[in-house]
């Protein structure tokens, strides 16, 4: 089994090590969670754009109007510069940086200290680069080349100069008036992935993600290395860094695997020496980012859990302070910024598209509004009809509300908001109506929003789709909510009855567009006259985003048009893991033999599971026992390797079944047949070798040969493999030669040089190499071997 992930960073050196103390780790999660008033919450979210996956940077201004968030790059779009006015969370512009940016971990951005430029370093596909922008026209203004990849990227306080860091352990200075390299300097470490840099300028402090975690440091006036620490073995890789205002201590957060425990390092800088590390007390793959306040007296970490988390360090007694999950389809925290006044933390997420999502750091929270419900459905509606639904704003900060701002609204959609006002006072709300009157048909998904002069804001989701009226068919309901229902499991089943309304039989076609509802309409593909059918619906969410889709059901001839709604909602709970795969079937499977599969295992949960453990009630059936399983992140997934071994010809079923530490449990059915007698296959090649003898470069001689199988038993071949310049072509031997059946394999010579060539043919099957067939020939350029000997 092999573990991944959608919030895994690729580039992870770590492996394995022993795990934390678990009474350690319940102790101080309970700390956290009985600490006192709880100063952070989330207070609104906004997608960056469109089709734009990961918020990997979020900068905000110095003046705390704007956010500039950085994005991952999508096939076939260049990366974007988003821009985002706070005052309404709304976005109001991308550029583009770069096209055709190809780049495993995304790119990094960074502020010049007086606010006018940005820079960002990405992985472009003519190689690492360097970028830089005008922020009051929006414009990029150039790009230059860097040596590698930039895992890090800090620009000094004079602003002159900036500074990356790589995986190869390569710091580049590139001097930020002509975007050039002027000095590189080797540190001989690995993984560079975490950096700051004092408020005098003088050093630049640069953190290892490896075990154990080091921190070098390059002095900034000479370039050169200035020494590195170790810290102790059970502090393992350092992914994020922020620096004390006054210059006297680094902080830097652990990001590896929940193997290791997540701690925040302190380093003295006067004496460069390992400080106190503190353990977070919570199960997660770590630290990924950090932001520290302008008077230093709190740091913020950012996890890479899903849900997300963010930790707040209280560094006056350098103690876990409050931790906050974020809702339940928050993913891991990519970046992190706060506003010069420390209200409000920005954090950029790991979802597709990318989410910026605006926490309060005070408590009570002073500007603070609310929808209830968060989110509204208006299901289908017909053109030139309309749907109303209500829903009420209320001011749950100890502010007033002044100056109420809407958003526009999409088209189709109008709000009464005229109960509302100017002004809402403290704990007072007001109604709002919401009408949907499309004038077309198409899907309505839309984030609605509202702001206020002292930049309160928050977003209603609305959901929904104009359809065509209903004709030669009908319905026994037009709308299936399924409500809640706990994420990865599946609800009980809804029976929809269809009616053929027309004069005439009817070939039934049934489309949805949304994967979470499992539709069954095998017994209404085809409907006579006037007779009914039913389907059957189930919702199984993976998360827990409101989703609303129509179940289409048409015919071409008879014209047959109709729509249900389909709408649900997943809620979270603690401990809950499923199969992704409703079951796994081998097929026929030649005893004696192995068939392989793999299937995906989801903790569709909030917290990790541990200590996972696999059994079949068949012994013909295993599930493989590879490390990479042994644990499972809230939303992680990882990949189960299964075996069928049978014994017998005939048919075979069983339960795998999975159980985990924490009471986790599900099941998945496993089913095929064995077939033939068991015994040995024989393969070989007639003849026992080739030679192709001379042949021009450049040129391509073929031969044929049999592989014969002279075993009383099944031989299945899965390839046939052979080193260039020898190509091999096997598709009349595949899947299986039985006792005694032949089969074709046509070879290919295509000599790259002069010289004499050997390699060896190789048949591959389910037990290893079945057979093997040496090979040779000799690249000539005499022109009398032009155009090869077929």
């Amino acid at each position: 089994m092999y573990a991944t992930s959608d919030w895994m960073v690729a580039r992870d050196p770590l492996h394995r090590a022993p795990r934390a103390a678990g009474l350690l780790l319940v102790l101080l999660a309970l700390l956290l969670s009985a600490g006192g008033a709880h100063a952070l919450e989330r207070v609104d979210a906004t997608i960056v754009g469109a089709g734009l996956p990961h918020a990997r940077s979020v900068l905000v201004s110095s003046d705390g109007r704007w956010a500039y968030v950085i994005t991952s790059p999508t096939p076939g779009r260049p990366s974007p510069l988003v821009t985002i006015d706070l005052a309404t969370m709304e976005p109001v512009g991308e550029i583009p940086f770069d096209q055709g940016v190809d780049s495993a971990d995304g790119p990094i951005g960074a502020l010049h200290p007086l606010g006018t430029t940005l820079y960002v370093t990405y992985d472009s596909l003519a190689g690492p680069r360097v970028g830089k922008v005008d922020l009051s026209t929006m414009t990029l203004l150039g790009t230059s080349q860097l040596s590698h990849y930039a895992q890090t990227f800090r620009i000094d306080p004079q602003g002159r100069y900036g500074y990356t860091s790589s995986d190869e352990g390569l710091v580049e200075k590139i001097d930020l008036a002509t975007l050039q390299v002027v000095g590189r300097v080797q540190t001989g470490l690995q993984y560079l992935q975490s950096s700051t840099i004092d408020p005098a300028g003088r050093y630049l402090y640069l953190g290892t993600m490896t075990a154990p975690a080091n921190v070098a440091r390059i002095d900034l006036a000479t370039f050169q290395w200035a020494g590195m620490i170790t810290f102790p073995p059970h502090v393992v890789g350092f992914r994020s860094a922020v620096m004390a205002p006054d210059g006297s201590t680094a902080y830097f957060g652990t990001y590896s695997n929940p193997s290791y425990a997540p701690y925040v390092a302190k380093v003295d800088l006067a004496s460069f020496q390992p400080g106190t590390v503190l353990h977070m007390g919570i199960d997660s793959v770590g630290l990924g980012t950090a932001a520290i306040d302008a008077a230093g007296r709190y740091a913020y970490f950012g996890a890479a859990t899903k849900p997300a988390r963010l930790l707040k360090v209280d560094l006056s007694t350098f103690t876990a302070a409050e931790s906050l999950v974020f809702d339940g389809d928050d993913n891991g925290l990519l970046s992190l910024a706060l506003d010069s006044g420390g209200d409000y933390a920005y954090a950029g997420t790991l979802n597709a598209p990318g989410r910026v999502i605006k926490v309060a750091l005070r408590d009570p929270v002073p500007d603070r509004l609310r929808f209830v419900p968060a989110y509204v459905d208006f299901h289908n509606v017909q053109p030139g009809s309309s749907a109303t639904r209500t829903v009420t704003l209320g001011n749950i900060g100890t502010h007033a509300a002044t100056g109420l701002l809407f958003t526009a609204p999409e088209a189709g959609v109008s709000v009464d908001t005229s109960a509302c006002g100017a002004t809402l006072a403290p704990g007072a709300d007001c109604s709002i109506t919401l009408t949907y009157a499309p004038s077309a048909t198409g899907p309505l998904a839309d984030s609605w929003g509202v702001s206020t002069l002292e930049s309160a804001t928050t977003h209603l989701t609305m959901l929904g789709a104009a359809v065509p009226p209903l004709q030669g068919a009908s319905v026994s309901e037009e709308t299936l909510d399924f409500g809640t229902v706990d994420v990865g499991t599946t609800s009980a089943p809804r029976t929809l009855t269809v009616t053929n309304t027309s004069t005439a039989a009817a070939m039934l076609w049934f489309a949805w567009d949304v994967p979470s509802f499992l539709v069954d309409t095998r017994t209404c593909d085809f409907l006579a006259a006037g007779a009914s059918c039913q389907i059957t619906v189930r919702y199984k969410p993976i998360d827990v985003t409101p989703l609303a889709t129509s179940l289409r059901i048409s015919s071409p001839n008879p014209l047959i048009e109709a729509n249900v709604a389909l709408s649900g909602r997943g809620v979270l709970r603690d401990t809950a893991a499923d199969f992704l795969e409703s079951s796994v079937d081998f097929g026929q499977t030649a005893v004696g033999t192995v068939g392989r599969r793999m299937i995906q295992l989801r903790n569709f949960g909030t917290g990790l599971l541990t200590q996972l453990t696999f059994s079949t009630s068949d012994p013909a059936f295993h599930a493989g026992s590879d490390i990479g399983c042994e644990w499972l992140m809230a939303g992680q997934v990882c990949i189960v390797d299964l075996e069928f071994r049978p014994t017998t010809a005939g048919p075979a079923a069983a339960t795998l079944t999975l159980t985990t530490a924490q009471g986790a449990q599900a099941q998945i059915a496993l089913s095929g047949t064995g077939f033939g007698n068991g015994n040995p296959a024989s393969l070989v090649f007639e003849p026992a070798s080739v030679d192709f003898g001379a042949v021009a470069t450049g040129t391509t001689a073929t031969r044929t040969v049999l592989l014969r199988n002279t075993g009383s038993g099944f031989a299945p071949i899965s390839n046939f493999l052979v080193l260039p310049s020898f190509q091999a072509d096997g598709m009349l031997c595949m899947p299986m030669l039985g006792p005694g059946e032949t089969c074709t394999v046509e070879i290919r010579f295509s000599p790259m040089g002069p010289g004499v060539q050997n390699e060896t043919l190789m048949v591959m099957s389910d037990q290893g190499i079945g057979a093997q067939l040496p090979l040779s020939g000799a690249g000539s350029t005499d022109a009398i071997f032009q155009g090869g000997f077929d």
